[in-house]
């Protein structure tokens, strides 16, 4: 078996893409979405989410099962980016260019588990977790559309982000589910769209 060359602008779309689309699967807001390096950073692209509402305080109630629940999804978006490459090339890639969303991971998990050992083996079953949230073929699906946006576009505001991946659940849903329960969501949808006017 052959495998494909991956190259690294590939990687670096793909990975930028897992996180936007898993912030978007776990509710976390993002700013926008871009494959420009940048220098200060030393990243080759990166996701910027919105600042947290004041009431996204760790270090002041860890116990609150909503404080908990952000932490936990903070972790497993930094963790995304490399599940994505590792969904598409096979293996992890464990260089440099990693290593912010790890330590990023690290310092939003390090709120739950003060000891290294434990927040260590927590951010091990996060990055499975990840590479088992993105595993959807949903997930997937958008985290491909959204890739190929990221690589004409370059750099992809939070609400572009968004519709790109919206349309790519609605295309998936398209293609999966029968016509009848297509109709039902599209209803229930348009009735939530009404109360939300």
């Amino acid at each position: 078996m052959t495998k494909k060359r991956i190259s690294l602008l590939e990687r670096v779309v793909y990975h930028e893409a897992g996180h936007a689309v898993a912030a978007y699967a776990l509710r976390l807001p993002v700013h926008h979405a871009t494959i420009i390096p940048n220098e200060e950073w030393k990243t080759l692209g990166y996701v910027r989410y919105k600042k947290s509402p004041t009431s996204f305080e760790p270090d002041v109630d860890v116990s609150s099962p909503h404080t908990r629940r952000r932490i936990e999804s903070r972790v497993t978006v930094g963790m995304a980016g490399e599940a994505a490459e590792y969904i598409l090339c096979g293996r992890y890639n464990r260089r440099w260019r990693t290593y912010p969303d790890y330590r990023n991971a690290f310092n939003i998990a390090h709120f739950l588990y003060q000891d290294f050992d434990t927040c260590a083996a927590y951010l091990e079953f996060k990055r499975l977790e990840a590479r088992d949230f993105l595993n959807d073929r949903r997930l997937w699906r958008a985290v491909e559309v959204l890739a190929v946006a990221l690589l004409e576009k370059k750099k992809i505001a939070g609400r572009d982000v968004r519709a790109i991946i919206k349309k790519a659940f609605r295309d998936y849903a398209k293609e999966t589910l029968p016509p009848a329960l297509l109709s039902f969501f599209d209803s229930l949808a348009e009735q939530g769209e009404k109360k939300a006017a």
